[in-house]
């Protein structure tokens, strides 16, 4: 998968993150076949089902967007499906327990802010009104994509 990154927008850990995503959605350059890591990707588990025509996918990471009504969300990563959007939110929250109270994300009783789901949610929705004004342009005739949401938590915290 290529992954195009914008520049100052993403921390090292990000881009490391993001590296190995892409890298899990990538084919071999020399035999072209997929990568399989402890058994078998997941390209390689849907490809198996005969899935033909939903590769490659495409990554875009560390951009910041903005709405008519000056909303705003930042993305540290957005991967594009042949009939998905999926939006990646990356946390390395390292050497302690993550916890929720509430609305509330707790490191060792560190409030960390606003949950990183609730957040990700919100940009959700700025994605898909954007897409919904320019369903006209894409080739599944008219269908606004389904976008999807994750928080993937990539340092040692428990």
């Amino acid at each position: 998968m290529e992954v195009k990154l914008w520049e100052g927008g993403l921390q090292s850990q990000e881009i490391k993150a993001i590296e190995i995503i892409q890298e899990a959605f990538s084919p071999d350059p020399i035999s072209g076949k997929s990568r399989p890591k402890s058994g078998s990707s997941m390209q390689d588990q849907m490809r198996g089902l005969g899935l033909k025509g939903m590769f490659p996918w495409k990554g875009y990471a560390g951009f910041r967007f903005v709405d008519a009504k000056g909303n705003e969300g930042e993305f540290d990563l957005v991967i594009v499906t042949h009939c998905n959007v999926l939006i990646v939110e990356l946390k390395d929250w390292n050497h302690g327990e993550v916890k929720s109270r509430g609305d509330r994300w707790y490191k060792n009783d560190v409030d960390m802010g606003r949950s990183p789901v609730s957040v990700t949610q919100k940009k959700v929705h700025l994605l898909k009104n954007k897409l919904e004004r320019f369903k006209h342009r894409f080739s599944n005739s008219g269908w606004t994509p389904f976008v999807h949401h994750f928080v993937v938590m990539t340092g040692n915290a428990g």
